[in-house]
């Protein structure tokens, strides 16, 4: 419902100023950090972060929630959240802020005004005019329980009907697959405080021989492990706080979903489908790096661990054997869905590599 007031035209023309010169900085890793700040409904959900391409398009979502009100430059949740990830572009936003506040921001829409009618913000682009900065817009319905709008590029199945005190047990197996990369050198701490015993963390090291499969599957054994599903999440980040990683358990991010890592490079038809040939590409690249792979997909983690049975001592097909079943199932169908993968485990190379075949 529109508002009987509209901001003025140099308010509006310092804002999509100074969102140009935030695209000109914050974009990969920060922008994803960036929409890992403001997810599970904190305003945005996992169908807006989605749409969210750049940082012109995360800041027009927020000032149509209203986390961002232009009219009464309150950009005060939008700076603290941008610290966290791009200190020197949070202080660019404070100075756009002080211009704001030196000019007269807020105008009479009945009055006189000093946009002419019908005229727009002369940087379209960035998609915030008077008019639209102006509005108030009723927040869209939502789920009330955190991870019940898990998006994944993939259809659903009986995996997902297993839920916890948050979200489902995939829920759990991709954030502890993303958290692992986090904590090599405290998972042994991390492992006590969680009260996994001495000699069931050396099992899994003898089981493991890669720094992140360990530390995924002590964090899976104690998942697995809990009689109880209440207030896992605080189980979890109280151990982290413990191992001296407050920067995990006490920061505003909210726990990353796989919607959150989205390939950048443009792609030659990422609609189209993947081929079985594709796959044995990145088998023979992707190395013992294919289980996380795998679990940004969905796929069952049993499945994963049969797959090391079926083809033991042989990484690739080990590899080629769990992603024909990620395709099989349909948890991975389209090339922009493998290179969003590819892009959460940080393999660039391989969609370089699968690209210039496309093309």
């Amino acid at each position: 419902m529109a508002c009987d007031k509209k901001i003025s035209q140099e308010i509006i023309d310092l804002h999509n100023e100074m969102v140009l010169e935030l695209k000109k900085e914050v974009f990969g890793n920060d922008l994803i950090n960036l929409k890992i700040l403001f997810s599970n409904n904190n305003p945005l959900s996992s169908a807006d972060l989605d749409d969210i391409e750049d940082i012109g398009a995360l800041v027009r979502y927020l000032v149509k929630y209203n986390t961002i009100e232009i009219e009464y430059k309150n950009y005060e949740k939008f700076i603290q959240n941008l610290e966290k990830v791009h200190k020197r572009m949070a202080k660019m936003v404070k100075e756009y802020v002080q211009k704001m506040n030196s000019v007269g921001s807020v105008i009479n829409q009945s009055g006189t005004s000093d946009v002419p009618p019908g005229t727009e913000s002369s940087t379209e682009h960035i998609g915030i005019t008077p008019e639209a900065a102006a509005q108030t817009f009723t927040e869209p319905s939502r789920p009330g329980q955190v991870g019940a709008d898990f998006h994944l590029p993939h259809r659903a199945t009986e995996q997902d009907a297993v839920t916890t005190d948050w979200g489902t047990e995939r829920d759990w197996q991709f954030y502890l697959d993303w958290l692992s990369e986090k904590i090599p050198n405290e998972i042994g701490l991390v492992a006590t405080y969680l009260d996994i015993s001495s000699d069931k963390q050396n099992s899994i090291k003898c089981d493991h021989n890669k720094r992140h499969e360990i530390c995924f599957h002590t964090l899976w054994e104690w998942f697995r492990s809990r009689k109880s599903s209440k207030d896992n999440i605080g189980v979890l980040h109280e151990a982290l706080r413990l191992a001296g990683r407050t920067d995990i358990a006490d920061s505003d991010t909210c726990i990353p979903k796989p919607s959150l890592f989205q390939n950048e490079i443009r792609i030659t038809g990422q609609e189209k489908n993947v081929t079985e040939r594709d796959l044995l590409e990145i088998s023979k690249k992707i190395g013992e790096q294919y289980p996380s792979l795998a679990r940004y997909y969905g796929i069952k983690e049993g499945q994963i661990q049969a797959s090391k049975g079926d083809q033991k001592d042989n990484v690739q097909a080990q590899a080629n054997n769990i992603l024909q079943k990620c395709l099989k199932q349909k948890l991975l169908e389209t090339r922009k869905q493998l290179c969003d993968g590819l892009h959460y485990t940080d393999r660039i190379d391989i969609i370089e590599m699968l690209n210039r075949g496309w093309n």
